[in-house]
């Protein structure tokens, strides 16, 4: 049996044992009477294969990747619920595994560095009741939400750039080059060192993403008609429910488009290339969303699933046809969505986001960016007369299906959608009275 070891995700020794704070005292030898103290193994806790084909376990909130063989993974295993050592290899022999008996052995080993690791907690300590709490809190969304909520909580800066070698080098390293990585296609990272490759690094990233092949249809540029002060846009914008069966002016889809996902400015980054800034904030100016549209409700277009190029400003044909059905199965049965007129799906690609800066809390920063362009499609749309609304609850796969997009490195991060306002007062907007506030509210 080999003992766990613990590691970074690149596999470099830490300096500090994983599942440790550097203010930790070291965990030191096991005192007397370590058979017959009860462990249980962490509740949070993601097991998975490195690229590398090790397998990981991974505690959180505070911990780090631990590797483990086969024979240490069926060792936490057994410490599913609170249990000796004892009982734990008791337990193992009696299924046909055989470890080693003795102060000094293997099995012995293992447990204390799977303590060590942060994956076996000992009982009553404040550890152990911290695992438990975090898990019991964010159970209704673990174990996904939770592990990318705390393995993203601290930023990483991505190591310096490696200084030039050779007597052609006289300038210093630009820290710069990977951050504006879409100046090269690929971070100035080449894949096999060839003239070929060092060619298409030094190739600028289109500014948008755009689909050539496609049928298009231009779109009208009319004058913006944004003159309502910004005080009443802002209050008056709702989320809405209900909408008029009338379907929405192109002109007004158009400018709401141009307004929102064009370009109102672009910048000489030098030898980082050209970059396009928006109606909205984008780390790094790397504007890695894309508007994929579901028309079904708007004059003079052919209901369809299409792409909106912002440098042309038209409309890229993606799938022929989208049916009110098809509307509301995508957005996960929500018939409502069916009487809008148009759905605007956010697609990131996550190439240029990560080439900007590798460490995982950049997704972080992605989804961010969605929520910036969401709320400027609200308010645009709410100027514009519209009703918008934004929605989570949908189905991503579906989506990027009928946008023929590769749900890899393009991928769906936000909803987005719009129709004309209703007649009718929308029932779920009903102003709250006094009753909704308690002389003496609950402590």
């Amino acid at each position: 049996m080999t003992s766990p070891r613990t590691d970074t995700p690149t596999g470099e020794p830490l300096s500090v044992p994983a599942g440790r704070d550097a203010g930790d005292p070291a965990p030191g030898p096991e005192p007397a009477g370590a058979e017959r103290a009860r462990l249980r193994r962490a509740r949070c806790v993601v097991c998975y294969w490195t690229p590398a084909g090790v397998f990981t376990a991974h505690p959180y909130p505070h911990g780090h990747p631990v590797a483990l063989d086969g024979p240490a993974a069926t060792v936490l295993a057994a410490f599913t619920d609170w249990t000796t050592p004892g009982q734990a290899r008791r337990m193992l022999d009696g299924a046909g595994h055989e470890p080693a008996r003795g102060p000094g052995d293997e099995f012995t080993e293992t447990v204390r560095r799977l303590r060590e690791g942060g994956l076996l907690l000992a009982e009553h300590t404040e550890r152990a009741a911290r695992d438990a709490d975090l898990a019991a809190r964010w159970a209704p969304w673990g174990p996904q939400a939770p592990f990318l909520h705390y393995t993203t909580q601290d930023f990483t800066p991505p190591p310096p750039p490696s200084p030039p070698s050779g007597p052609e080098h006289t300038t210093a390293p630009d820290p710069g080059r990977d951050a504006d990585a879409r100046a090269t296609g690929n971070g100035g990272r080449t894949g096999d060192g060839s003239d070929a490759d060092a060619r298409a690094a030094a190739v600028p990233a289109p500014l948008f993403h755009s689909h050539p092949e496609a049928d298009r249809v231009l779109l009208p540029r009319p004058l913006p008609d944004l003159n309502e002060p910004f005080g009443r846009v802002l209050y008056r914008r709702r989320t809405h429910y209900a909408f008029a069966p009338d379907p929405v002016p192109l002109e007004t889809l158009a400018t709401l488009l141009a307004t929102v996902f064009g370009p109102t400015a672009f910048l000489d980054a030098g030898p980082h290339g050209t970059l396009a800034l928006r109606t909205s904030p984008s780390p790094g100016a790397l504007q890695e969303h894309s508007a994929y549209l579901a028309l079904y409700n708007v004059e003079d277009i052919e209901p369809g699933w299409y792409h909106y190029n912002p440098i042309q400003h038209s409309l890229e044909l993606r799938t022929e046809g989208c049916t009110r059905q098809t509307v509301t199965a995508a957005c996960a049965g929500q018939d409502w969505v069916a009487d809008a007129a148009f759905l605007v799906v956010l697609a990131a690609d996550l190439r240029a986001p990560m080439r900007h800066n590798p460490d995982p809390r950049s997704y972080r920063v992605t989804l961010l960016s969605a929520g910036h362009l969401g709320q400027t499609f609200a308010l645009t749309a709410t100027a514009l007369g519209l009703a918008p609304f934004q929605i989570a609850a949908d189905h991503d796969t579906a989506l990027a299906a009928h946008l023929r997009i590769d749900n890899l490195t393009r991928t769906p991060t936000h909803l987005l959608g719009a129709g004309l306002p209703g007649d009718r007062p929308d029932p779920r907007l009903i102003p709250a009275g006094l009753h909704a506030f308690p002389a003496d509210p609950p402590a």
